[in-house]
């Protein structure tokens, strides 16, 4: 039986497309598909040499979801820091910047009482009213 889907064309263009997706962060694969279509630097940078060759949504999802399950990022990823830092020792120190003085828990406010209670005095009490000056 003869396979009638398109071939595979080796994950190149498809693979940087994803590297293009994760470093600008568009919000949907067609509008990818539709700035790779209209950005000829970035066209090029993905390696389509012209507008007719840059594949389509569907390819660029089925792509995307198979590079997703080999962990494309993270091998790239490890591959940049194992070249990176190849025959280095890699140290941390984590300390504040500063040092301040604080108090555990905060001064207790002397508490002010006020001559009376808000409101209605209760039956049977009578306020007695200040004499006010005029």
């Amino acid at each position: 039986m003869q396979d009638l889907a398109r071939p595979p064309t080796g994950g190149s263009h498809g693979a940087r497309a994803f590297v293009a997706k994760a470093v600008w962060d568009p919000p949907t694969t067609n509008f990818l598909v539709i700035r790779i279509e209209a950005d000829p630097k970035l066209r090029s940078l993905c390696g389509w040499p012209g507008l007719s060759r840059v594949s389509s949504e569907s390819t660029f999802s089925r792509e995307f979801k198979e590079f997703a399950y080999a962990d494309l990022p993270g091998r790239m990823y490890r591959a940049l820091v194992e070249d990176a830092y190849r025959d280095a020792i890699i140290g941390h120190v984590s300390r504040d910047s500063i040092t301040a003085m604080a108090r555990e828990r905060p001064a207790a406010k002397a508490e002010t009482m006020p001559k009376y209670k808000r409101g209605r005095p209760p039956k049977g009490k009578e306020r007695t009213k200040e004499p006010s000056w005029l």
